[in-house]
């Protein structure tokens, strides 16, 4: 029997418990050499069954930078669960689970910008939340007390606070300090040291003596080990356990047992822990310590068999508890277990014996090969191997940077170039490697390192390179400017932008940055310049990725978004690119946008249907929402509510597509607005308070305050008049102290609104102003149609008809408020039309307008303008079929009962002014 196995009831409780929808977070504290690991892979895994391994690390030894390696997480637990996988694509949009499927099938070239980081989260959450109905899906950090914090933080994207992905995370450490992931462990297990009886039976299993000698070998390490499992492992392998097998005495008396010294020093332990291998086993030893990182399963093989070790040494070691196995994916990793042992093994390093097997980190596919990172280059150094340990080092610098992690990187190159000089071979070292190097510390923010690291490389350029000078002293500009350094920036590339013989990328470059250089000191005109200048170079050319750089800093130059030569720029630069690039994808997004500014919606529908079409084909899922988005608020536009509707629904509940919470939050702020058109505010209210809860959630400030104007507005549509207010103020007063636009016009039209209603005219007047002061800084077309709605009931309310109706008239002249527009245009002519008294013409107007309404199912327009029918029936010399109307009122007043669809807000509206004026009719 071992050790341990009581903990497999609370494990067993503990896991049922967990309800797995979410995220369950199991931690196993317990000070250094307890047995964290032996319990994690030997009790707690096996409790798991089924379960699907995502990687099992040392924090403290490997970290994993999310963005490089995300994709690759992705592709193994696809690959991993192909069979189980295959329904959930099978089930959804043919689109969605194609492009899925295609993503995680591309290469390492994909574009990253189709699928951020936020994207990819959300997919491995959908894979996860799937594959953890049939078994569960594990992630094992070891060490992560010891681990850099920051460093850790990356996983918690993975789990953000009440996410939905049912992870069952296990981590171990010395300590319950847990900063790292911003939420608390579900469970956690303390390992206490072992007790007598545990001891005991520590030994048993690791000694096969009988009970009486195992009692006083137990009973006399309990005090030397302290109950620490892994020194009593050692204790027993230096005293006991080696004896006893070597002489194959099963039986011994006491009296030739040997005695831990109690002045024993843990170093001493360690040493003695050397002396009971054999010598080939020690030089093994010595030279994994001298590897920092964690050792992947073919490299350990070869350097084991280096040293003619067995062929099963790696599984004999294991059981000892001199290495430990590490997996990350589809690789198996090891290090030595004990981090004392291994400096230990370091400091006795008998460097002569083991330099001879050093010839195996000259073998390109048995190191480079590798994807994990590990750094050897030092120690070749030290056994004298000059040259191969420039070429290991720069290997691992490489492959450092290609896994993300910065710092060692530099670290490396940094070695490489510190040592560059003792090499025979340094001349065969191509010098661009200092590119590399000016590169890493770059991306480390090690800017004047960079510079100088840029210049040495360019003074030992000769004449026949050139375009190496030139490209070297763009990328010196460059840093120049990060440094603010804009003086020196500007000579050097006032110096490239003379020389005649540059080459186009060059040239085109040097204008973006001397571009970017003005525009640092507000010469907006001089930037625009060079950026034109810049793009007319590129025109056609086929470099794709700098033209477009180009494009986007000249488009970004124009201040008038909805200027006529920024549309002109967005229609020709299409021309300029391929039509399968993705750059043009973009610019045809940009020019979308900017029909959609100018409410050229008749230009918009075809090109957002294409758009539309395309992203879903090449499954990019930012644009396809985007897209979706705006041919949603085009079928609005043109009365197709129930449309856009449907579309705005179905993007909603598309699961795999919408990959962060401010996207969620504006589809549904756009459901709840076509929701509210169609008459269903109940839903609408329900929609904006699960919209609310996200904002909340995410403190997304303006899009709280922007749900609670829409929220008023419903109130205000159905005379609900309570705390509504309170809410606007707030609304109205945030936007004021934040000066957000947007929110002090909309809440400002809504204010004045709510006062007409209650006659407070000073007031109406005073919010009207207000929201005119915005409108005559924005000048946007559908804000100033928004105004003139409510400046007109305002008009009406003081018998101002003949300015009433030239509002009226614009509405119907300037043909840009859509169908929404169309219908009011008719009822509020209507309206004048009643003032003064001519009914028949109201009539007529009211009778169009009942028209339109009906052909676009909206409920509540028609009930008010049969409502108005009714009212002035008396006054029409022409027959009127009164008790048809009386009828269709009654007829719409159901419908819109059930599309109200709220208790309260259906109580509220039976409850107004507005309605009781009418009872008497439906009675």
């Amino acid at each position: 029997m071992n050790i341990r196995y009581n903990k497999i009831t609370t494990i067993k409780k503990t896991l049922a418990s967990w309800s797995g929808n979410e995220l369950f977070w199991l931690h196993v504290k317990g000070e250094e050499g307890i047995g964290k690991t032996w319990f994690i892979n030997s009790i707690l895994l096996p409790q798991l069954k089924p379960y699907f391994l995502v990687f099992n690390i040392d924090a403290s030894v490997l970290s994993i930078p999310l963005n490089h390696h995300l994709r690759d997480i992705i592709h193994y637990l696809y690959n991993g669960n192909k069979k189980i996988f295959k329904p959930l694509l099978s089930r959804m949009p043919k689109f969605l689970g194609d492009g899925i499927l295609r993503y995680i099938k591309l290469n390492n070239d994909y574009d990253e910008h189709s699928y951020p980081v936020k994207y990819q989260i959300e997919l491995f959450r959908i894979l996860v939340n799937h594959l953890s109905q049939t078994r569960y899906v594990v992630i094992v950090l070891e060490n992560v007390s010891e681990a850099n914090s920051d460093e850790l933080k990356w996983l918690s994207r993975f789990f953000p606070e009440e996410s939905s992905c049912p992870l069952l995370l296990i981590t171990s450490g010395n300590s319950a300090n847990f900063d790292y992931f911003g939420i608390n462990p579900s469970k956690i297990i303390s390992l206490k040291r072992l007790t007598s009886k545990e001891i005991f039976n520590f030994c048993s299993s690791h000694l096969k003596t009988n009970q009486l000698i195992t009692r006083l070998i137990s009973n006399h390490l309990q005090t030397k080990s302290n109950g620490n499992p892994r020194q009593l492992s050692y204790l027993l392998r230096i005293f006991y356990r080696q004896k006893i097998f070597e002489q194959n005495k099963i039986e011994l008396n006491p009296e030739e047992l040997p005695k831990v010294p109690s002045n024993l020093l843990r170093t001493e332990i360690y040493e003695k822990v050397g002396h009971t291998l054999s010598k080939n086993e020690l030089y093994f030893f010595i030279l994994i310590s001298q590897i920092e990182g964690l050792i992947p399963h073919n490299l350990l093989l070869k350097i084991g068999f280096g040293f003619d070790l067995e062929n099963n040494f790696i599984k004999t070691f294991s059981q000892a508890g001199l290495i430990e196995k590490n997996v990350y994916l589809t690789k198996k990793l090891y290090q030595i277990s004990d981090k004392d042992l291994k400096n230990c093994f370091k400091n006795i390093a008998d460097v002569p014996a083991v330099a001879k097997r050093l010839e195996i980190f000259n073998e390109e596919r048995s190191v480079s090969g590798e994807k994990i990172p590990l750094v050897v280059s030092h120690f070749i150094l030290i056994a004298g191997e000059k040259d191969l340990a420039l070429e290991v080092a720069l290997r691992e610098a490489r492959k450092f940077k290609d896994f993300g992690n910065y710092e060692m990187a530099y670290r490396q190159y940094s070695f490489f170039k510190r040592n560059l000089s003792i090499s025979e071979k340094s001349v065969y070292f191509d010098i661009k490697i200092f590119v590399e190097i000016a590169d890493t510390q770059g991306k480390l923010g090690l800017y004047e390192n960079a510079f100088e690291t840029l210049r040495d490389y360019r003074e030992n350029l000769d004449r026949t390179q050139q375009d190496d000078w030139f490209s070297t002293t763009l990328k010196m500009a460059e840093i120049l400017l990060h440094m603010d350094a804009f003086v020196e920036a500007r000579y050097l590339l006032n110096d490239l932008k003379s020389k005649k013989t540059v080459s186009i990328p060059i040239k085109a470059s040097t204008l973006m940055l001397l571009g970017d250089l003005e525009r640092n000191f507000s010469h907006v005109e001089y930037a625009k310049r060079h950026y034109l200048n810049s793009f007319s170079i590129l025109k056609s050319t086929n470099y794709e990725n700098l033209k477009y750089k180009a494009y986007s800093r000249l488009a970004d130059s124009y201040i008038q978004r909805n200027h006529n030569d920024i549309q002109k720029l967005i229609r020709e630069s299409i021309e300029y690119f391929s039509d399968s690039s993705i750059y043009a994808l973009h610019i045809k997004i940009e020019l979308l946008r900017m029909l959609m500014r100018q409410k050229k919606f008749k230009d918009a529908l075809p090109l957002a249907l294409r758009l539309s079409s395309d992203c879903r084909s090449r499954f990019i899922p930012a644009l396809l929402i985007q897209t979706t988005l705006y041919l949603t608020e085009i079928y609005a536009y043109y009365g197709k509510w129930y449309l856009a509707l449907s579309r705005l629904k179905t993007l909603d509940n598309t699961s795999g597509l919408i990959y962060n919470e401010y996207t969620k939050v504006k589809i549904l702020i756009n459901v709840a607005i076509i929701e509210k058109e169609l008459s269903f505010f109940g839903d609408a209210k329900a929609t904006l308070e699960n919209a609310s809860d996200y904002c909340k959630k995410e403190h997304y400030l303006k899009e709280y305050y922007e749900i609670k104007v829409h929220r008023a507005h419903i109130k205000l549509l159905i005379h609900s008049y309570l705390r509504t207010r309170e809410d606007l103020f707030e609304v109205h007063e945030w936007g004021e102290a934040h000066q957000d636009s947007e929110l002090i016009f909309s809440s400002a039209l809504l204010i004045s609104s709510y006062e007409l209603k209650k006659h407070n005219f000073s007031e109406v007047k005073k919010y009207l102003s207000k929201a005119w002061q915005i409108l005559v800084i924005d000048r946007n077309q559908l804000d100033k149609l928004n105004y003139s709605y409510y400046l007109l009931q305002f008009l009406l309310e003081n018998g101002r008809l003949d300015k009433a109706y030239r509002i009226v008239r614009y509405w119907k002249n300037v043909k840009i408020g859509g169908i929404k527009f169309e219908i009011l245009g008719q009822y509020f002519e209507a309206k004048i039309f009643i003032k003064r008294e001519n009914y028949s013409e109201a009539l007529f107007c009211l009778k169009s307008a009942l028209e339109i309404v009906r052909k676009y199912h909206i409920p509540m327009q028609e009930f008010i303008i049969l409502r108005e029918i009714i009212n002035i029936s008396p006054y029409i010399e022409s027959e009127i079929d009164l008790d048809k109307y009386i009828q269709s009122l009654n007829d719409v007043f159901e419908v819109l009962s059930k599309r109200i669809n709220d208790s309260i807000l259906l109580r509220q509206f039976q409850e107004s002014k507005a309605f009781e004026t009418i009872q008497n009719l439906l009675v």
